[in-house]
């Protein structure tokens, strides 16, 4: 799966194990693709890809999204995974423009209301940043 037809430069991709899960598309956008999963054993959870845009107003739609997926499948489990293209606080960000403080506050905002949890990664810290 992959949201080509909604973005011009295609910024996502989805692969699975046909013989492990089976996958049902819900929705695309630009920001985002919304599917079910279920697995050989009986495990059915609502995913989320998410690839944010670099516009603040694009990623507030993005974030209101989230909100009404998140209210609407509020029993299912979910994962939402993929680049939000913004941090939840300052200390994941080196160099580039400053933070809002109300852009940083509407992204936790709504990592709250969906009950979603920010999984540590492992690895180098900074995987990509501004200054060569």
């Amino acid at each position: 799966m992959t949201n080509h037809d909604y973005s011009n430069k295609g910024k996502f991709c989805l692969a699975w194990d046909p013989q492990i899960w089976t996958l049902a598309f819900i929705s695309c956008s630009g920001q985002h693709m919304i599917f079910t999963a279920r697995n050989v054993g009986g495990l059915t959870l609502m995913g989320t890809v998410v690839y944010g845009s670099n516009f603040q107003q694009e990623k507030t739609s993005l974030w209101n999204d989230l909100r009404r997926l998140a209210r609407s499948n509020a029993s299912m489990p979910r994962i939402v995974m993929g680049d939000f293209n913004t941090v939840r606080i300052s200390d994941e960000k080196l160099g580039g423009k400053l933070l809002n403080i109300n852009q940083l506050k509407e992204f936790n905002d709504c990592l709250d209301y969906c009950s979603l949890t920010d999984m540590k990664s492992t690895g180098n810290y900074w995987s990509w940043h501004n200054k060569s």
